[in-house]
């Protein structure tokens, strides 16, 4: 039996047309993925290899084919501690309105770690899989990353599940980040304006108005409905990264792209809710 798998059909549809899918199983037909002998996944024009796990996060290549370049480029689940409390003369602690991260630590640090990583190959379907849990057996953050190409796929396609938030008492934003070793932004970066445009941001800058905060993380942060993006303005390189849901997001250092997956809090940010964003799942 199988308790967690991808069926992945392939069909063409016209534009503006739809196909009704039967299907029979067939038990004398294999239709499983299979282990593959190396770490490296592709699709059609680029392809990423595994290379090293260390306290930077998980390392990979990107391969372009028509190029023949080679960028390289690092993965984590990270972690900001939530300012927690009310009242206080700067504002209020972290809650469904507020993001702020603790004052004493105001930068994410690792969530978790990664214990190992496997590669399955499909009909028409490359994955990589990588499992992530605690060191810690009284606290709960396991979660894991699928990386996904198809045999027609110009891009890859990221999946991260995380399971329930360690419940600790300590407020947790977690986010996942993705640094680019050959990007050099130069603290701007590129949001979408809900789905449409892209709009220009820079670090620690408005353009109307002189800027001046102490919470670093949180003035940078943006609302991604649909993409975020760093550019290298002398070599041109692009990063880019394609959401499926509405995310906070930024580039707070050079090369670096991250997205808020999930978090849970423990106190109110006494914005009205009168409840704390407890969240589970």
């Amino acid at each position: 039996m199988v308790n967690d798998c991808d069926l992945h059909i392939k069909t063409l549809v016209s534009a503006q047309d739809f196909v009704l899918i039967k299907m029979h199983y067939n038990a004398a037909v294999d239709i499983s993925a299979k282990l593959a002998a190396s770490n490296a996944i592709s699709g059609n024009g680029e392809g990423i290899v595994y290379r090293k796990y260390d306290d930077v996060g998980v390392h990979f290549d990107l391969l372009k084919d028509t190029s023949g370049n080679i960028f390289t480029f690092s993965f984590d689940i990270m972690n900001y501690f939530s300012q927690q409390g009310q009242g206080d003369q700067e504002g209020n602690g972290s809650g469904a309105y507020l993001f702020r991260p603790a004052d004493n630590l105001e930068y994410n640090v690792r969530y978790t770690t990664m214990r190992n990583i496997v590669t399955y190959n499909g009909g028409f379907v490359q994955e990589m899989f990588m499992n992530f849990t605690s060191d810690s057996a009284y606290r709960n953050s396991t979660a894991c990353v699928r990386v996904r190409y198809y045999d027609e796929s110009h891009s890859s396609e990221w999946e991260v599940y995380l399971n329930d938030l360690p419940n600790d008492a300590h407020g947790r934003e977690v986010t996942i980040n993705w640094k680019s070793y050959d990007i050099k932004n130069n603290g701007t970066f590129w949001t979408d304006s809900n789905g449409l445009e892209m709009q220009k941001r820079i670090l620690n800058y408005r353009p109307d108005f002189n800027l001046s905060s102490r919470f670093n993380v949180t003035t940078n942060y943006y609302p991604i409905n649909s993409a975020i993006s760093i550019i290298d303005p002398k070599s041109s390189f692009k990063f880019t990264v394609l959401n499926d849901r509405s995310q906070g997001g930024s580039s707070l250092e050079d090369g670096e792209i991250e997205l808020m997956q999930n978090r849970r809090i423990f106190k109110d940010d006494n914005k009205g809710v009168v409840e704390p964003m407890n969240e589970t799942d």
